[in-house]
């Protein structure tokens, strides 16, 4: 009698499995990023991607917020390996402890140039400063110093 009623529970939760509507997700729809960008013109504060996408927003959860609502669709700011902070908001690092990986290399940047295409560049240039290392106080963090298409580190 148990092995009966073993057996009609598996095929009811079978049945059940099969019958259950599952949404998939469309992997032209996920957005990892590798660089991510901060920076503050005129109070606000701006996020851009590697991938072309940005937010705006008074604070860090606005523009993060801005940066999702932009989206196509899914942002996986856990896979970035860089963060880039702009000369004037230096206090953000902190910010970003709940977005990205402890391990994701910080960077200070000044100028204006390609966030696109530096990923390559930052591979080439290692950063010791980390987001947790940056947390703890330890580590100097070098600049980037972006001037159109050209990316040149001034100091490690």
């Amino acid at each position: 009698m148990r092995k009966v009623l073993l057996l009609a529970t598996i095929v009811v939760l079978v049945a059940l499995v099969g019958l259950l509507p599952f949404d998939g997700t469309d992997i032209g729809k996920l957005h990892p990023v590798e660089v991510l960008a901060v920076s503050r013109k005129d109070g606000t504060l701006l996020l851009q991607t590697d991938s072309g996408m940005s937010g705006t927003g008074k604070n860090v959860d606005d523009a993060l917020s801005a940066l999702r609502l932009s989206s196509s669709g899914n942002i996986f700011l856990e896979t970035a390996n860089y963060l880039l902070i702009g000369q004037d908001c230096t206090d953000e690092v902190a910010s970003f402890w709940e977005f990205v990986r402890p391990a994701c290399q910080v960077y200070y940047f000044k100028g204006r140039g390609p966030i696109g295409e530096i990923g390559d560049f930052l591979e080439s240039h290692p950063s010791r400063a980390t987001v947790l290392r940056c947390i703890q106080g330890a580590g100097e963090i070098p600049l980037i110093v972006l001037e159109g298409e050209s990316v040149r580190l001034e100091r490690e």
